[in-house]
């Protein structure tokens, strides 16, 4: 992967020490990320370590909820329904929620939100997340939030989740 990104910031998972210190501190990753130039392309290298990426987000939100008090409970979330359709997290404050999915792509797709687009119809759903390794902020029609890696772990860490 790094070959066809010549000049980009790579992360290699197999590196079995870096692999460790992002899951003893995932809120490292923000920082590494957010000391590169904005428009820097970052190769998350050994794709098939992915499961980590979701596994340092929930450890991350975990970690900041047991200071702050941001969610009552993180659950998931899939109708039975259907077989491929699923949210990575679902937060619950009080009687309201946050949905979020993680993916490992660096570029958006609209078909990275077939989960948060059927969640939709849930009573008291805020807002809805796609979080994901590529650089672009941006909100689609149905109001959908995707959001950059950096983006999110920043809005973690400031208690920014919910919406105002």
């Amino acid at each position: 992967m790094r070959e066809q990104f010549p000049g980009s910031y790579a992360i290699d998972l197999l590196d079995e020490s870096k692999f460790q210190a992002l899951t003893a501190n995932p809120g490292s990753l923000a920082d590494e990320l957010r000391e590169l130039p904005r428009q820097k392309v970052v190769v998350l290298d050994e794709v098939q370590r992915v499961p980590a990426l979701e596994g340092l987000i929930f450890m991350t939100m975990q970690a900041h909820n047991g200071n702050k008090r941001f969610f009552d409970e993180i659950s998931y979330w899939s109708p039975a329904q259907a077989r491929q359709t699923e949210v990575d997290f679902l937060l619950r404050q009080g009687k309201e929620y946050v949905a979020i999915e993680v993916k490992s792509q660096s570029r958006y797709a609209p078909n990275l939100l077939s989960g948060l687009r059927a969640i939709a119809e849930l009573p008291q759903l805020k807002r809805r997340l796609l979080v994901y390794l590529g650089q672009q902020r941006l909100k689609t029609e149905d109001g959908i939030e995707v959001w950059p890696l950096e983006t999110f772990l920043e809005a973690v860490a400031a208690n920014r989740l919910w919406p105002d």
